[in-house]
C-alpha cells in the first residue's frame, strides 16, 4: 500500500466556521468516524500549525473516540516542548494523565470569566488544549476569545500605562478563603515553595498561622 500524502489526508476532513458570521473557532470535522485524530494530526502537523495561526482557534469533531490516551497523543503530535505543570495554582483541579487537568472545579451554576491562562506566571503556555471527556447533558460551554482582538479594543493610553508601569500581583494564601499554599504549590515543604518563588522572581513572606503572601511583577 502506498503511503498517503499530506494533501490526500486533508481530503478526509472538512474545514469551515463553526457558526456563520463568527470568527472563532474554525471547525475541522472528520468525514469518517473511524479516523484517528492523533495519527491524522501527525501527518498534517505543519498544516494544522499554519491553520491555527490564521484562524486563532480550531475545533476538532467527528474523529474516533480515543479518550485521554488519544488526547495526549494528539498533544504530542501538534506541539513542541514540555507541557506545563499546573503549579502555583489559582483554582482546584484534578489531574488526568501527564499534565492533563480537568476544568476548574466550580459549582455548575457559576460562570468563569474570560482570562488568559497563566497570565500571572513568568512562563505561560503557547497553546492551550480543551478536550471533552464526558459530554455535558446541558450547558457545558467553554467560551473563548481572540486576545488580539481584545488588545485592539483597549484604549492605547491604557495599554501604554501597563507597558510602562507593569502589573503587580499580591496574593495571600489562607485557610478557608481561596487555596492554601500547600495546595497551590503542591507541597508541604516551605523550602520547596521558596525555591519555586526564587526561580520565578517572586518575593515571599511567611505570616502567622502558617499563612503566606507572595508578590509577582
Amino acid at each position: 500500500m502506498k503511503r498517503k500524502s499530506p494533501s490526500s489526508s486533508r481530503d478526509l476532513v472538512t474545514v469551515e466556521p463553526l457558526l456563520e458570521g463568527v470568527a472563532i473557532p474554525t471547525l475541522i470535522q472528520s468525514k469518517s468516524p473511524g479516523l484517528g485524530l492523533a495519527t491524522w494530526a501527525a501527518e498534517n502537523r505543519n498544516w494544522i500549525e499554519e491553520l491555527l495561526w490564521e484562524k486563532r482557534a480550531l475545533l476538532f469533531r467527528g474523529f474516533a473516540n480515543e479518550s485521554i490516551p488519544g488526547f495526549q497523543a494528539f498533544l504530542e503530535n501538534t506541539s513542541e516542548g514540555d507541557r506545563l505543570q499546573y503549579r502555583d495554582r489559582s483554582t482546584p483541579r484534578n489531574e488526568f494523565g501527564d499534565k492533563i487537568y480537568c476544568a476548574t472545579i466550580f459549582p455548575p451554576e457559576e460562570t468563569m470569566c474570560l482570562h488568559n491562562e497563566g497570565s500571572y506566571w513568568p512562563t505561560w503556555p503557547k497553546k492551550i488544549y480543551f478536550g471533552c471527556h464526558t459530554k455535558s447533558t446541558s450547558g457545558g460551554e467553554t467560551p473563548i476569545a481572540d486576545i488580539h482582538k481584545v488588545h485592539e479594543r483597549v484604549d492605547p493610553g491604557g495599554r501604554k500605562a501597563f507597558e510602562e508601569k507593569d502589573v503587580l500581583y499580591v496574593r495571600n494564601y489562607n485557610f478557608g478563603v481561596g487555596l492554601s499554599w500547600q495546595e497551590v504549590f503542591q507541597t508541604k515543604n516551605r523550602e520547596e515553595v521558596e525555591q519555586y518563588c526564587q526561580s520565578r522572581a517572586m518575593s515571599w513572606e511567611w505570616l502567622d498561622e502558617d499563612r503566606l503572601r507572595t508578590r509577582t511583577v
